[in-house]
């Protein structure tokens, strides 16, 4: 693999699962945007944040890309993401031109578009993973794909006008070169790693942990700390990323919250009932925040209180794989409880197989360069969330974050299988995959429709 852009060109076992997978994806961007098309849809002089907030619900994830598209704003948090505005900056241009043309936002349509095409390389790029780097068989592999995308909030995350779905193509495209890689199928060539680091880096800042600890488990330590692959893979995006926050800053987010403070001084002097909201907003995030590590934007996101093994069984390998029945897509930071329960001993099943299957497989593999690495991934990740508690209240929109590990761990119990093992394996599995496409399909498309 001399030339990494060649990993777009899909192969002839490929096409079929990735028109499917496209037309699956396609098909719940569709719904969503049916779901809240006419308001969704308005242009012209609008407050775009106050329309799409008031009609958009869909567990915690946010508006802003939506917001943004329609009309040019910094929104995201630059110290978590600084460089996502400038990525969706030409989503802009071209929204702004078609709302010209079509007298239509056509923001909806065009991240919808991006969705469904990242999703679908996804797709294609996991069932590469578990074919060519876990050595399966192509049935097998192709049935821990599907059930990847079966999960409650993978399926959420295809259609989220969120950063989630970004980071989540452009973390399996680099785990799949790390896999060649891994396997012996091409060298990762640093200038690689250095652009993943950028990109995926500017997108969230957290997941270019993931970059260099992808690249440390491709070259090795004797060459990972060689002043070179140093300076290129670590201080090289360090600095680029310093001086593009520094200029996102100056030019589009100082200039933007400005405008924001003058507009909020404004009507708070001349608006009573806007007051009397601001008061209960702030006290309510004062309660819901009681228990962060700190008061700066990041670390108010974090809880030292919420219970970390219920947070495992209800949340991280609950919410986020199966969807609990109550409370259905509901907001944790506008009421939503943080812990739901399951109605059915179905849906306990389902989800302590998952959890059962993701450590056994972790277990066996544990010898595996590779899956070494998707471990150390998952560690990182559950530091961030269990240990700090980052987000912990509403863990389950992180799921896009770490989900692709497991048709990983499970494909460690598929290798070496025979016989009557491999057929009840495939069993256990395929009932597991056709209950989540049932159970998740049916939740999510109701709530939709």
């Amino acid at each position: 693999m001399n030339n990494p852009l060649a990993i777009f060109r899909l192969k002839r076992e490929e096409r079929l699962p990735a028109l499917l997978s496209l037309l699956y994806f396609a098909g719940l961007n569709a719904l969503w945007i049916h779901h809240n098309f006419e308001p969704f849809t308005r242009c012209g002089k609008l407050g775009y944040w106050t329309l799409f907030s008031r009609h958009f619900l869909l567990s915690g994830f946010d508006p802003q890309t939506y917001v943004m598209l329609s009309q040019w704003r910094q929104l995201y948090e630059l110290e978590r993401h600084p460089l996502l505005a400038v990525m969706l900056y030409p989503f802009a241009a071209l929204n702004d031109w078609l709302m010209d043309v079509t007298g239509m936002n056509c923001a909806v349509f065009i991240v919808a578009t991006v969705l469904t095409l990242l999703f679908t390389y996804a797709f294609v790029f996991m069932l590469r993973i578990l074919r060519d780097a876990m050595q399966l068989r192509y049935a097998d592999a192709l049935l821990l794909d599907v059930l990847l995308f079966a999960c409650a909030y993978m399926m959420l995350t295809s259609i989220a006008p969120d950063h989630f779905g970004i980071s989540f193509f452009l973390l399996v495209c680099f785990l799949y070169l790390c896999a060649m890689s891994i396997r012996g199928r091409w060298h990762m060539p640093t200038w690689v790693s250095a652009a993943f680091a950028v990109v995926v880096t500017g997108v969230t800042v957290t997941n270019g942990v993931k970059v260099v600890l992808g690249h440390l488990f491709c070259v090795g330590r004797r060459r990972f700390f060689r002043l070179r692959t140093l300076l290129l893979v670590c201080v090289v995006p360090a600095v680029v990323i310093g001086l593009s926050y520094a200029v996102v800053y100056e030019t589009i987010e100082k200039p933007e919250q400005e405008r924001q403070d003058r507009n909020f001084k404004a009507r708070m002097k001349k608006d009573p009932k806007f007051v009397e909201q601001v008061r209960k907003h702030e006290a309510e995030a004062r309660e819901r925040h009681k228990d962060a590590m700190g008061n700066n934007s990041t670390l108010v996101w974090t809880d030292m209180a919420i219970s970390r093994p219920r947070t495992v069984v209800d949340n991280l390998f609950g919410e986020s794989l199966v969807f609990h029945e109550k409370h259905v897509l509901e907001d944790a930071n506008r009421g939503r409880p943080v812990f739901v329960t399951y109605d059915t001993a179905a849906d306990h099943v389902a989800v302590g197989l998952l959890l059962v299957m993701f450590v056994w497989g972790m277990i066996v593999g544990r010898r595996d360069r590779l899956v070494q690495l998707c471990v150390s991934w998952f560690a990182f990740d559950m530091l961030m969330h269990l240990v700090l508690g980052f987000a912990i209240s509403e863990i389950y929109i992180m799921t896009a974050h770490w989900a692709f590990l497991i048709p990983i761990f499970m494909a460690c119990l598929f290798r070496g299988q025979q016989g009557w093992r491999l057929m009840a394996l495939r069993a256990v599995v395929g009932v597991l995959t056709l209950f989540l496409l049932i159970h998740n399909g049916r939740v999510l498309l109701g709530h939709l429709l």
